[in-house]
């Protein structure tokens, strides 16, 4: 277990992810079905970092993970995926279906109260979602990148905001 967990958050690191998006993906492609990735990045960590010290803003990052684990179902997988976001796969997931997810997940987080030794912080999370019908293999392999280039978008409208590649 060990060697696909991330240490701090005790979720699947980035290479798992990567390996299981490339399954998700060949499987996706080969039943034509849908494939949805949701990039979830905790805004101003660096600040929480700052003010509050790094202890804090990890403190942050477990409870965010734990949380983006309740919200999923069974067969989505969520990790961390860089030093502040996290990813999602979610086989057979429409783009309906990322949409309501994605925004289920940003609300949730803004509505969470980070209890931390004292602290009572008010965190948001900018989203970025990618969607495929699974129609070809290129296209989901595509996937991250648009969910990247989303979760972009979202950063410079604002933070705390769900926007779709």
């Amino acid at each position: 277990m060990l060697a696909i967990l991330d240490p701090l958050t005790r979720l699947y690191h980035r290479r798992y992810l990567l390996h299981r998006l490339a399954y998700e993906s060949q499987r996706s492609a080969r039943y034509a079905s849908p494939l949805a990735v949701v990039l979830v990045d905790v805004d101003n960590l660096k600040d929480i970092n700052r003010q509050y010290g790094i202890l804090t803003g990890d403190s942050v990052l477990i409870e965010t993970g734990q949380l983006l684990l309740s919200l999923m179902r069974k067969s989505e997988i969520v990790g961390r995926n860089d030093v502040q976001d996290f990813l999602v796969i979610a086989p057979q997931t429409s783009e309906k279906g990322a949409g309501i997810l994605a925004e289920r997940v940003c609300r949730r987080i803004a509505q969470q109260h980070f209890v931390l030794e004292k602290l009572d912080l008010h965190v948001t999370a900018s989203v970025g979602v990618a969607w495929s019908n699974g129609a070809d293999l290129a296209e989901n392999l595509a996937l991250l990148g648009r969910a990247e280039v989303a979760l972009s978008r979202a950063k410079r409208a604002g933070k705390n905001r769900v926007e779709v590649g």
